[in-house]
């Protein structure tokens, strides 16, 4: 199976955190330091969401909300996500490389903590079992995530994005199946 890593930047000392691949960046905003190999805008948060949560505009879960609709839609139009599909944007002012698909031991990475991972206040915490459900082994954080049940959440996360009316609170992970 195809290996990706999810972790942050600052943890690129820390063994088992980052895979021996390229380094590619997750973030909607990044620095100049945190583009690393490329930026996979497929992945990252739209910026004016990320600035409405920032501001306090939003909340965590309208911002999850948001993002997960968007990766799903990618998914379902696109297969983005697939290990043969996922590939990085083009950096700023740079002629398109031949960089190729994001491959076998690279690592997805954003500036949030582990601690806002665990939390679940995180993006990546959010895209982690969507890349397994599309064919990824994911490492978040050096931890190795059990292979996702594909159609169960699809179709809870299809269910909670797409089929809860426009004023109901999004749900929380945790809630909802018994």
């Amino acid at each position: 199976m195809t290996t990706i890593y999810l972790s942050n930047w600052s943890s690129h000392k820390t063994p088992g955190m980052h895979g021996p691949g390229r380094k590619w960046s997750a973030m909607a905003a990044p620095r100049s330091w945190e583009i690393g190999d490329g930026v996979l805008n497929c992945v990252a948060p739209d910026l004016s969401d990320l600035r409405d949560v920032q501001a306090g505009r939003i909340d965590l879960p309208t911002y999850r909300h948001r993002y997960e609709g968007a990766i799903l839609r990618r998914q379902a139009a696109f297969s983005m996500l697939t290990p043969t599909h996922l590939h990085p944007g083009w950096r700023p002012r740079e002629q398109p490389p031949a960089w190729g698909a994001v491959a076998d031991g690279d690592t997805v990475l954003c500036a949030c903590s582990r601690v806002a991972r665990t939390a679940g206040a995180c993006h990546l915490a959010w895209l982690a079992p969507c890349l397994s459900v599309a064919g990824w082994g994911v490492v978040l954080d050096g931890v190795p995530m059990p292979a996702a049940e594909g159609s169960l959440l699809w179709e809870a996360a299809f269910e909670r994005v797409f089929c809860r009316p426009v004023d109901a609170p999004v749900p929380v992970a945790g809630e909802g199946r018994t």
